[in-house]
Protein backbone atom coordinates (compact mmCIF):
# COMPACT_ATOMS: atom_id res chain seq x y z
CA UNK A 1 0.00 0.00 0.00
CA UNK A 2 1.45 3.73 -1.18
CA UNK A 3 1.49 6.22 1.57
CA UNK A 4 -1.45 8.00 -0.04
CA UNK A 5 -3.56 5.02 0.12
CA UNK A 6 -2.47 4.98 3.91
CA UNK A 7 -2.81 8.62 3.93
CA UNK A 8 -6.50 8.52 2.99
CA UNK A 9 -7.73 5.76 4.91
CA UNK A 10 -6.14 7.56 8.14
CA UNK A 11 -8.30 10.27 7.45
CA UNK A 12 -11.47 8.29 6.39
CA UNK A 13 -11.29 6.28 9.73
CA UNK A 14 -10.63 10.01 11.76
CA UNK A 15 -13.59 11.52 10.16
CA UNK A 16 -15.64 8.39 10.89
CA UNK A 17 -14.82 8.16 14.52
CA UNK A 18 -15.09 12.05 14.73
CA UNK A 19 -18.86 11.93 13.09
CA UNK A 20 -19.33 8.71 15.99
CA UNK A 21 -17.95 10.97 18.57
CA UNK A 22 -20.54 13.98 17.14
CA UNK A 23 -23.76 11.88 16.87
CA UNK A 24 -22.82 10.33 20.78
CA UNK A 25 -22.46 13.77 21.97
CA UNK A 26 -25.82 14.73 20.66
CA UNK A 27 -27.61 12.13 21.69
CA UNK A 28 -26.04 12.54 25.46
CA UNK A 29 -27.26 15.50 25.16
CA UNK A 30 -30.75 14.75 23.85
CA UNK A 31 -31.05 12.39 26.90
CA UNK A 32 -29.70 14.90 29.33
CA UNK A 33 -32.06 17.52 28.34
CA UNK A 34 -35.18 14.59 28.47
CA UNK A 35 -33.61 13.78 32.13
CA UNK A 36 -33.80 17.51 33.16
CA UNK A 37 -37.10 17.72 31.79
CA UNK A 38 -38.60 14.64 33.58
CA UNK A 39 -36.84 15.57 37.21
CA UNK A 40 -38.53 18.96 36.59
CA UNK A 41 -41.57 17.48 35.60
CA UNK A 42 -41.90 15.71 38.30
CA UNK A 43 -40.83 18.55 40.91
CA UNK A 44 -43.71 20.61 39.58
CA UNK A 45 -46.34 17.48 40.02
CA UNK A 46 -44.92 17.15 43.42
CA UNK A 47 -45.86 20.94 44.40
CA UNK A 48 -48.96 21.24 42.48
CA UNK A 49 -52.31 21.39 43.99
CA UNK A 50 -55.01 19.00 42.57
CA UNK A 51 -58.20 21.18 41.79
CA UNK A 52 -60.30 19.23 39.75
CA UNK A 53 -60.33 15.50 38.59
CA UNK A 54 -63.00 13.57 36.19
CA UNK A 55 -62.82 9.93 34.99
CA UNK A 56 -66.22 10.30 33.76
CA UNK A 57 -67.62 6.82 36.00
CA UNK A 58 -70.56 9.06 36.08
CA UNK A 59 -71.85 12.66 35.41
CA UNK A 60 -71.64 13.84 38.88
CA UNK A 61 -70.27 17.15 37.55
CA UNK A 62 -72.83 18.14 35.55
CA UNK A 63 -71.58 18.25 32.29
CA UNK A 64 -74.25 19.55 29.22
CA UNK A 65 -75.73 16.52 27.59
CA UNK A 66 -77.61 16.81 25.19
CA UNK A 67 -78.05 17.32 21.91
CA UNK A 68 -77.02 21.07 20.92
CA UNK A 69 -78.26 22.61 17.22
CA UNK A 70 -79.44 19.39 16.37
CA UNK A 71 -75.75 18.19 14.92
CA UNK A 72 -74.00 17.67 18.16
CA UNK A 73 -74.86 15.11 20.81
CA UNK A 74 -72.77 15.16 24.64
CA UNK A 75 -73.25 11.87 26.78
CA UNK A 76 -71.12 10.46 29.20
CA UNK A 77 -71.81 6.81 29.13
CA UNK A 78 -68.98 3.51 28.93
CA UNK A 79 -66.20 5.48 31.34
CA UNK A 80 -65.96 8.81 28.76
CA UNK A 81 -67.12 11.91 27.76
CA UNK A 82 -68.52 11.18 24.02
CA UNK A 83 -69.04 14.41 21.60
CA UNK A 84 -70.91 13.23 18.66
CA UNK A 85 -71.16 15.37 15.78
CA UNK A 86 -73.47 15.02 12.42
CA UNK A 87 -72.37 18.75 11.16
CA UNK A 88 -69.80 21.18 11.04
CA UNK A 89 -69.16 23.08 13.98
CA UNK A 90 -66.24 23.53 17.00
CA UNK A 91 -67.43 23.52 20.80
CA UNK A 92 -65.82 23.12 24.17
CA UNK A 93 -66.44 22.57 27.83
CA UNK A 94 -65.11 24.44 30.64
CA UNK A 95 -64.64 24.07 34.07
CA UNK A 96 -66.45 26.91 35.55
CA UNK A 97 -65.33 26.89 39.38
CA UNK A 98 -62.42 28.64 39.02
CA UNK A 99 -59.32 30.78 36.81
CA UNK A 100 -56.07 29.86 36.29
CA UNK A 101 -53.05 31.19 35.45
CA UNK A 102 -50.28 29.00 36.44
CA UNK A 103 -51.52 25.19 36.21
CA UNK A 104 -51.50 21.76 34.63
CA UNK A 105 -54.23 20.79 32.46
CA UNK A 106 -54.30 16.91 30.98
CA UNK A 107 -56.91 15.09 29.42
CA UNK A 108 -56.80 11.91 27.63
CA UNK A 109 -59.05 12.11 24.27
CA UNK A 110 -59.23 9.81 21.37
CA UNK A 111 -60.54 10.31 17.88
CA UNK A 112 -63.09 7.36 17.67
CA UNK A 113 -64.72 8.12 14.05
CA UNK A 114 -63.61 10.76 11.75
CA UNK A 115 -60.18 10.35 11.02
CA UNK A 116 -58.45 14.13 9.81
CA UNK A 117 -61.98 15.62 10.20
CA UNK A 118 -61.88 15.50 13.70
CA UNK A 119 -60.14 17.08 16.48
CA UNK A 120 -59.95 17.05 20.24
CA UNK A 121 -57.86 19.66 22.53
CA UNK A 122 -57.67 21.62 25.48
CA UNK A 123 -58.63 25.44 25.80
CA UNK A 124 -57.19 28.02 28.60
CA UNK A 125 -56.92 31.14 29.92
CA UNK A 126 -60.85 31.48 28.52
CA UNK A 127 -62.57 34.46 29.66
CA UNK A 128 -66.23 35.08 28.66
CA UNK A 129 -66.35 37.71 25.73
CA UNK A 130 -62.75 37.75 25.16
CA UNK A 131 -61.21 34.66 24.32
CA UNK A 132 -58.69 31.60 24.77
CA UNK A 133 -56.28 29.50 23.45
CA UNK A 134 -56.70 26.37 22.18
CA UNK A 135 -54.22 23.24 21.61
CA UNK A 136 -56.11 21.31 19.15
CA UNK A 137 -55.17 17.82 18.62
CA UNK A 138 -55.65 16.46 15.19
CA UNK A 139 -53.92 12.37 13.72
CA UNK A 140 -52.07 14.15 12.10
CA UNK A 141 -51.69 17.51 13.31
CA UNK A 142 -51.58 19.77 16.46
CA UNK A 143 -51.54 23.37 16.84
CA UNK A 144 -51.79 26.42 19.48
CA UNK A 145 -54.27 29.25 19.28
CA UNK A 146 -55.34 32.16 20.32
CA UNK A 147 -58.80 32.53 19.58
CA UNK A 148 -60.29 36.19 20.46
CA UNK A 149 -63.84 37.24 20.22
CA UNK A 150 -62.97 39.47 17.90
CA UNK A 151 -60.46 39.12 14.40
CA UNK A 152 -58.76 35.55 13.03
CA UNK A 153 -57.09 33.06 15.06
CA UNK A 154 -53.57 33.41 15.23
CA UNK A 155 -51.55 30.04 15.49
CA UNK A 156 -48.55 30.33 17.96
CA UNK A 157 -47.39 26.95 17.37
CA UNK A 158 -47.83 23.93 15.23
CA UNK A 159 -46.62 20.74 14.07
CA UNK A 160 -47.08 16.76 13.01
CA UNK A 161 -47.59 14.47 16.41
CA UNK A 162 -47.17 11.04 14.57
CA UNK A 163 -44.04 9.97 15.70
CA UNK A 164 -45.25 10.04 19.25
CA UNK A 165 -49.12 8.96 18.42
CA UNK A 166 -50.97 5.95 18.11
CA UNK A 167 -54.04 6.77 15.45
CA UNK A 168 -57.10 4.84 17.17
CA UNK A 169 -56.18 5.19 21.11
CA UNK A 170 -56.41 7.39 23.23
CA UNK A 171 -53.55 10.15 23.53
CA UNK A 172 -52.56 12.26 26.43
CA UNK A 173 -52.15 15.95 26.20
CA UNK A 174 -50.88 18.14 29.15
CA UNK A 175 -50.45 21.90 28.82
CA UNK A 176 -48.79 23.72 31.84
CA UNK A 177 -48.56 27.08 32.25
CA UNK A 178 -46.18 29.05 34.09
CA UNK A 179 -46.87 32.96 33.59
CA UNK A 180 -46.02 33.74 30.12
CA UNK A 181 -44.22 30.80 29.56
CA UNK A 182 -46.84 27.69 27.78
CA UNK A 183 -45.77 24.02 27.12
CA UNK A 184 -47.58 21.82 25.27
CA UNK A 185 -47.39 17.60 25.73
CA UNK A 186 -48.50 14.80 24.01
CA UNK A 187 -47.99 11.55 25.37
CA UNK A 188 -45.45 13.30 27.89
CA UNK A 189 -43.53 14.51 24.54
CA UNK A 190 -42.72 18.04 24.57
CA UNK A 191 -43.94 19.67 21.25
CA UNK A 192 -43.83 22.77 21.99
CA UNK A 193 -42.04 25.48 24.71
CA UNK A 194 -43.00 29.15 23.87
CA UNK A 195 -43.90 32.14 25.18
CA UNK A 196 -47.28 34.07 25.07
CA UNK A 197 -49.02 36.47 27.34
CA UNK A 198 -51.34 37.85 25.19
CA UNK A 199 -54.16 36.56 27.36
CA UNK A 200 -53.98 36.41 31.66
CA UNK A 201 -56.17 34.42 34.03
CA UNK A 202 -58.71 32.18 32.52
CA UNK A 203 -60.96 28.60 32.90
CA UNK A 204 -59.29 25.28 31.79
CA UNK A 205 -61.72 22.79 29.13
CA UNK A 206 -61.96 20.81 26.72
CA UNK A 207 -62.81 21.13 23.48
CA UNK A 208 -64.29 19.19 19.97
CA UNK A 209 -64.50 20.12 15.93
CA UNK A 210 -65.97 18.94 12.86
CA UNK A 211 -64.51 19.70 9.77
CA UNK A 212 -66.86 18.26 7.55
CA UNK A 213 -70.30 19.37 6.53
CA UNK A 214 -71.57 16.09 6.66
CA UNK A 215 -70.16 15.44 10.46
CA UNK A 216 -69.40 11.65 11.31
CA UNK A 217 -67.21 12.98 13.59
CA UNK A 218 -66.85 10.90 17.74
CA UNK A 219 -64.45 12.30 19.98
CA UNK A 220 -63.64 10.71 23.19
CA UNK A 221 -62.34 12.41 26.84
CA UNK A 222 -61.63 10.72 30.08
CA UNK A 223 -59.35 11.65 32.80
CA UNK A 224 -59.80 14.95 32.74
CA UNK A 225 -57.46 16.79 36.01
CA UNK A 226 -56.28 20.46 36.38
CA UNK A 227 -53.70 20.97 39.23
CA UNK A 228 -53.10 24.72 39.91
CA UNK A 229 -49.36 25.57 40.53
CA UNK A 230 -48.34 28.34 42.73
CA UNK A 231 -47.12 31.94 41.00
CA UNK A 232 -43.31 31.29 39.91
CA UNK A 233 -43.09 27.94 40.36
Amino acid sequence: MDSQSTSSNTVSRTQTAQARTAQALVQMAATQTATALQAELTALFANAQRVFYDEFVDNRNVWSTSVFQDIELNLIEDGVFKVVWSGKDTSYEVYELSSFTDFIGEVDCRIARGGGDGSCGLIFAQQRNVGFYKFEFFIDYYRLSIILAEGEPVILAEGDPRRITTVGDQNRLRVIRQGERIRLFINDALAADLRDNTLGAGRVGVSTACYNAEGGVEVHFDNFGIRSLASGS
